[in-house]
Order: C-alpha cells, then sequence, then structure tokens
C-alpha cells in the first residue's frame, strides 16, 4: 500500500499543474505524443497528472489504465493516488560507499540523497530540474557529459550484486566499506525509462568485468531529489568490508549475466 503520507510527499514536488511548455522541457518532441493522445482518448482533465515523472514516462500504461478503471469525474489527486497504488511497490537496492560517519548522517536525516542534494538546498536543485528537464539530467548521468553541477538523481538496481559492483569502485576499506540496502520503495517514484531508453545504448555494455543488459529493468532504475523514510523502507543492510568478500559474492552473477549475454547472442532457430 502506498501511504497518505508518501503521497503528500510526491505532490509536493512535483504539483499536478498542467505546463505544456515545461512538459516539453522535460519530454522533448515525445511531449507532443502525449498531448496528441490524451486529446485523441478524452482525457484531458488528467493531463495534470503529466506533471509527476513516474507518470509522464509511462504516459501510455497510465493512458490505457484511464480507460479501462477511472471514473471520468474523479478529481486528479485520487485518480493519482489510485493509480500510484496500481502499481505498487518494488524491492530495489543501492549500494553505497560509506564512513561509518556517512552511514549514520543516512539515518539521522532518514532519507538518502542524491549527490546534487549535498552540494545545494532543496529549492535550488528543484529550479535546476526545471530548468534542465527530466530527460536531459538523466542522458547527461549516464553518458556523462556536459555541464552538471547538481545532480539530482539517484539509481536503484533490482540485482543487488549491480548495486555492489558500482560501488566497489568507490570503497576504500578499511574507513569506506561498502552499504548495501535493501529497500522497499513505490513503483510510481521511479522514473518509467529503461538504460535503453535514456540513451539509446546498445544492448549490452561490461562494467568492472560484469555484463549488463541496458533493456531489462532491472539493470537499473532512476529516482529524483530523495529516497525519503529510509528507516521505513530500508528492510535490510549488508556491510562489505573487504575486496576479497566483494568478489566472491559478484563472481557467480558475472558468470551469469556472461551466459545471459551469450545465449541472447546466438541466432534464432525457424
Amino acid at each position: 500500500m502506498i501511504s497518505e503520507n508518501e503521497i503528500g510527499w510526491m505532490l509536493r514536488h512535483f504539483p499536478l499543474i498542467h505546463d505544456p511548455v515545461q512538459l516539453r522541457v522535460d519530454y522533448g518532441p515525445e511531449s507532443s505524443q502525449m498531448l496528441g493522445a490524451f486529446l485523441e482518448k478524452q482525457q484531458e482533465p488528467f493531463l495534470p497528472l503529466l506533471a509527476w515523472p513516474g507518470i509522464a514516462t509511462r504516459w501510455q500504461r497510465f493512458l490505457d489504465w484511464l480507460d479501462k478503471s477511472t471514473d471520468a469525474t474523479a478529481d486528479i489527486v485520487t485518480v493519482f493516488t489510485a493509480f500510484a497504488r496500481h502499481l505498487g511497490r518494488l524491492t530495489s537496492y543501492r549500494a553505497i560507499a560509506l564512513t561509518e560517519k556517512e552511514y549514520s548522517v543516512i539515518q539521522r536525516l532518514d532519507s538518502i540523497l542524491p549527490s546534487g542534494r549535498l552540494k545545494t538546498d532543496a529549492a535550488t536543485l528543484a529550479g535546476y530540474v526545471r530548468k534542465e528537464g527530466i530527460r536531459k539530467i538523466l542522458y547527461t548521468r549516464m553518458c556523462q557529459i556536459g555541464s552538471f553541477p547538481y545532480d539530482p538523481s539517484l539509481s536503484l538496481h533490482d540485482h543487488p550484486e549491480t548495486a555492489v559492483c558500482i560501488a566497489e569502485g568507490y570503497m576504500r576499506p578499511p574507513d569506506r566499506l561498502i552499504y548495501r540496502l535493501e529497500l522497499d520503495v513505490p513503483l510510481i517514484e521511479v522514473i518509467g525509462w529503461r538504460m535503453c531508453d535514456v540513451d539509446g545504448a546498445e544492448h549490452w555494455f561490461e562494467h568492472r568485468g560484469i555484463w549488463f543488459d541496458t533493456t531489462n529493468p532491472r539493470t537499473e532504475r532512476f529516482m529524483l531529489y530523495e529516497i525519503p523514510w529510509f528507516s521505513l523502507r530500508c528492510k535490510s543492510v549488508r556491510v562489505f568490508a573487504t575486496y576479497e568478500e566483494v568478489q566472491n559474492y559478484l563472481r557467480p552473477f558475472a558468470e551469469e549475466q556472461d551466459r545471459l549475454r551469450r545465449s541472447s547472442a546466438l541466432p534464432s532457430l525457424a
């Protein structure tokens, strides 16, 4: 169940106001497709819900759901809440290389913040998101190109090994260890794009000796601003203290990913 507090947090960050100019900043030419589809389906009253990235990046799925499930007279907050609960919750992982003191800050704040939030205040970060737009921010993050003063995004990985693989590059034992966090989050808080949807990347790529599938949404998911209510959403924490422990943990996953990559490259039989 998605709580009322969670719904309130979402709507404070992205009020449900239809702004076609901002929609184009966020999604470029795709915004015209969204608007046209809503008009064709006679769903104009629900255009304000495209202000929330977790809906705008799933707009076709949302429209299909509207057609089948919604009273046309319902108010937009009721519809937002119903769709959020329709999508449900997701178990995914974030691994971070942290000192014990840095981990205690996450516990004290009861939130996981993106790197951009550590450099500036929340209002400045929100202004940056509106100025640059959702697609550009995620593309810049993925491709690591261009100016990026404040990164407002965070990644989650449904395969815990993926999260640990990425964090390994930042660990510095014995002081900076990997904290692998198992998190329970509403799916509507997660951007509805896969890696390949953001930057058109090739099907498979290799990182730190492991192959990853850009077409699989489990490989990487994207969120904005923060992951709040850490104490409620964190289901488990595992700490990796040595490189050897990390490598032993990753080895079976690396072998399975390589098997999947090689099998996907085989020609199909008629």
